[in-house]
């Protein structure tokens, strides 16, 4: 696990490293973007980054952050593809457009899981009630813009 996070750590440091030196590339900026979100995020996803966040931030705050880093890391992967496939001016307004989509999704995730008891947000994916709404809405607004992201990123890659 910690050599995951180390490979993680030295990618975001190379990606760093080459945005730097050029600061105007933008599928470079955002595949550094989409690893520092994962980087941010692989912390929260352990039992004791989860525990702390959750002790600092209130219970199923690690939960919600860790998901939100998540669909901004595929933001900006799908931005990655958008930039390498079109001109940068269409890619930028399509990528603000994006931008709105993503946001709507966490304000949506974020409202259900602060309006749920603490008790029913315990858990994982694998062992959450599906038939409360609110849980329902979390998981399922957030795999609905995952597969959103990918097959827009597969259908960019099929031009």
């Amino acid at each position: 696990m910690e050599l995951l996070l180390l490979g993680l750590v030295g990618a975001l440091a190379w990606k760093l490293y080459k945005l730097w030196r050029t600061p105007h590339d933008a599928p470079l900026r955002s595949v550094t973007l989409c690893l520092l979100c994962a980087t941010l995020s692989y912390p929260i996803a352990m039992p004791g980054g989860a525990t702390g966040v959750d002790t600092v931030a209130g219970h199923g705050a690690a939960k919600l952050v860790q998901n939100v880093l998540l669909l901004v890391a595929m933001y900006f992967l799908m931005c990655f593809y958008l930039y390498s496939a079109a001109d940068e001016e269409a890619s930028r307004r399509r990528a603000n457009k994006e931008a709105v989509a993503v946001v709507a999704v966490v304000v949506v995730i974020t409202l259900a899981a602060v309006s749920v008891p603490h008790e029913v947000f315990a858990g994982s994916f694998s062992t959450a009630d599906m038939t409360v709404p609110q849980i329902a809405v979390f998981y399922g607004g957030a795999g609905c813009y995952l597969t959103y992201v990918l097959g827009l990123a597969a259908s960019v890659l099929s031009r």
